[in-house]
């Protein structure tokens, strides 16, 4: 299943690697990405920017890094495509995830479907969600114990 897309699309990749996020990446028209099997391809809505993609983008995380290389890691959208096997959910359907091959910076970006969480609306306040609310989620679980301040 395919809702209306458009041959090519632009994303950011990393050229080089520095601490200079704008000397890092240039924008670049790629042909249009569709999902494999077990996969979803999501319209971008909105991308999450922070440290860590300068960090990336500096070849801290990855010496090993070869350029050229996608860049962010989070994202809002809206599902455009479906792949085989994928059977909850549907064209349309709002979105919210994390991507740790870092494609997130472009306008399409096609991911494992086991990834996505629904959510009910394509907001940009769900982002901050997907990198705080997992690291509260995670502190959480270590403690076991939940204060309540009123």
């Amino acid at each position: 299943m395919m809702a209306s897309k458009p041959t090519t699309f632009k994303k950011l990749m990393v050229q080089k690697l520095t601490s200079n996020f704008r000397e890092a990446v240039s924008i670049e028209t790629v042909n249009m990405c569709h999902p494999k099997k077990g996969e979803v391809c999501v319209k971008n809505k909105y991308v999450g920017i922070n440290a860590t993609d300068v960090n990336f983008t500096k070849g801290r995380y990855s010496a090993s890094s070869e350029v050229p290389f996608g860049a962010g890691f989070e994202g809002v959208g809206e599902i455009v495509e479906i792949g085989e096997n994928v059977e909850k959910f549907k064209i349309g359907q709002s979105v919210a995830y994390l991507d740790g091959r870092c494609s997130a910076y472009a306008e399409y970006v096609c991911l494992p479907a086991q990834g996505i969480r629904p959510i009910p609306k394509a907001i940009p306040e769900y982002l901050a969600l997907l990198i705080a609310g997992q690291a509260a989620a995670k502190g959480l679980d270590k403690v076991n114990v939940l204060y309540i301040y009123i």
